[in-house]
């Protein structure tokens, strides 16, 4: 077995509490609420399950959540077995969950303060939902830490559930599949010469390694093959502004010609039909006007086919869902105005193929 994974999740049992005792400022504080009587209705008993649909191509400004603290990323899970969607928003001092209370609102279901409030700069972090033995897993990361955290959603609160060796930079969670890498040394990249993916579906997680160069903010895992690495995608926001994507370990397939931002996301033009077209989702590198880009893979080159904005301000995480349930991959972005940091929601124009 890889020790790299070391089994890819280890329980959150007393030896792993041992072991978090010296990184206690990692785990968040739930805030505790007032307590309920039993018949009371719960706080997603009124979540809408489904969005309206969403129109390709608007961006819809999202109420409910502000920030004055830096967002360093976005994730959607779901809250209910029937898919309610809830966004994850992990800041410089808290992971907070919201769900929707009504079409464009956010209200906040649960809430956990970190013991210290991290500097904006230098600090970076993902959150990716993946799943391990049947369940939904948070997996958040952040660079001040040697791992990451695993936590599951309970349909009350988020309970550690363990930690990963390494830090979670995507994952495909109908697959059972991470893409794992390291934070280098005081810096907001990942190691690209350390990047691996981790398939946890089979009773031995496998570990296949994956190295790509140079060191990249973001990545997304485009294809998996669990028959040959060499079929297997990855797309990453390279440190110099280039997106690459890569088909087999170290293999640069196409890349863009222009400089972009630092968070990425791969998407499906219909997530239930065989065969639909892939897309690359992108911010820009504006800090005052960024926007956020759909490309395409090309031979050799990535191509930018839309964008939209520009915002007043830097987009500076990027998370997808089908939130309306119509097949189609919704986009959410946190967008920090220089006052403060709100979401919005837009649904990229795809064509089926």
């Amino acid at each position: 077995m890889d020790e790299s994974m070391r089994a890819a999740i280890e329980e959150a049992a007393a030896a792993v509490e041992a072991e978090l005792e010296e990184a206690e400022d990692a785990l968040p504080e739930e805030e505790k609420p007032e307590p309920k009587a039993a018949d009371a209705p719960g706080p997603l008993d009124d979540a809408l399950a489904k969005l309206p649909v969403a129109t390709p191509g608007t961006v819809e400004y999202l109420s409910g959540m502000r920030s004055d603290l830096p967002v360093l990323a976005l994730a959607a899970i779901p809250l209910k077995d029937d898919g309610t969607p809830g966004i994850a928003v992990l800041t410089s001092g808290a992971l907070d969950l919201y769900y929707f209370s009504e079409p464009g609102r956010l209200s906040r279901v649960w809430s956990g303060k970190f013991q210290k409030v991290y500097p904006k700069r230098g600090v970076a972090g993902t959150m990716k939902v993946g799943s391990f033995g049947g369940k939904n897993l948070l997996f958040v990361s952040m660079n001040p830490f040697d791992r990451a955290f695993a936590y599951e959603w309970t349909g009350e609160s988020l309970e550690r559930a363990g930690r990963v060796s390494g830090f979670v930079a995507d994952a495909l969670r109908a697959e059972a599949v991470t893409v794992i890498s390291d934070y280098g040394a005081g810096v907001t990249s990942f190691d690209g010469l350390k990047t691996r993916l981790v398939d946890t579906s089979g009773a031995t997680p496998r570990t296949v390694n994956f190295p790509v160069s140079p060191d990249y903010y973001s990545i997304c895992a485009r294809r998996w093959s669990d028959t040959s690495a060499n079929l297997t995608q990855l797309v990453a926001a390279g440190e110099d502004g280039v997106i690459r994507m890569y088909e087999g370990s170290g293999n640069e397939k196409a890349r863009t010609e222009t400089r972009y931002g630092g968070a990425v996301l791969c998407a499906k033009a219909d997530e239930s039909a065989q065969g639909a077209a892939q897309y690359i989702v992108a911010t820009t590198e504006s800090a005052t006007e960024d926007a956020v880009a759909l490309l395409r893979a090309e031979t050799g080159l990535i191509t930018e086919i839309w964008r939209a904005g520009p915002f007043n301000g830097a987009v500076v995480a990027l998370a997808s869902w089908d939130f309306d349930g119509d097949g189609r991959t919704e986009i959410i972005g946190a967008l920090d105005t220089g006052a403060g940091f709100r979401l919005f929601r837009v649904l990229p124009p795809y064509t089926k193929r």
